[in-house]
């Protein structure tokens, strides 16, 4: 899959469709639209991605400054904060999402994770969470958390694994997008 890197200002007026995977290290705004064939993902602070309408791509990485006016579509959303003031205005719609600041943003997924939470052993009262994940994810995205008695997600192995076209979901999981969890 062609992956390309944005590593200066680009500011385009309209619907933007870029075909395979997406690198951002400098700020991109869209008028319209955006549809990434591959994985969006930007290079943390460095990378600033505004888009007016929907964002729509196989997985997006965010550690930087995601704006986006619309809904978020894709198979896996990882990022710091789904704040809708400052991530999703709409909907973030995927079959995984794994998110470092739990905000309230309007989530449906078919698995949520609030992931500093899971990291540290919680499980915020999602009832078989560690269960849900291993039936949905295959087994090459779990790492020994330094001998800890349960491997957990590594989301750097998981997106390594879609930035390089590998399957991260079981062959057998369902893509049903239901809502998981508490708030």
């Amino acid at each position: 899959m062609d992956h390309t890197e944005l590593s200066e200002q680009l500011r385009h007026r309209g619907d933007l469709v870029v075909p395979g995977h997406l690198g951002v290290a400098a700020s991109l705004v869209v008028s319209g639209s955006l549809v990434v064939g591959g994985c969006l993902y930007d290079h943390g602070s460095e990378g600033r991605i505004v888009v007016d309408g929907d964002l729509t791509a196989r997985a997006v990485f965010s550690a930087g400054d995601l704006l986006v006016q619309g809904d978020i579509r894709a198979d896996v959303v990882c990022c710091v904060s789904l704040d809708p003031r400052t991530t999703a205005s709409g909907t973030v719609r995927a079959r995984l999402v794994l998110e470092e600041d739990p905000s309230g943003a309007s989530v449906e997924a078919a698995v949520h994770v609030d992931y500093d939470s899971y990291l540290a052993g919680w499980s915020d009262g999602q009832q078989g969470l560690a269960e849900r994940l291993r039936a949905l994810l295959v087994d090459e995205v779990f790492t020994d958390n330094d001998g800890d008695a349960e491997a957990r997600v590594d989301r750097y192995e998981l997106f390594d694994r879609l930035l390089a076209g590998q399957s991260v979901f079981r062959s057998d999981v369902a893509s049903t997008s239901t809502r998981v969890g508490g708030e």
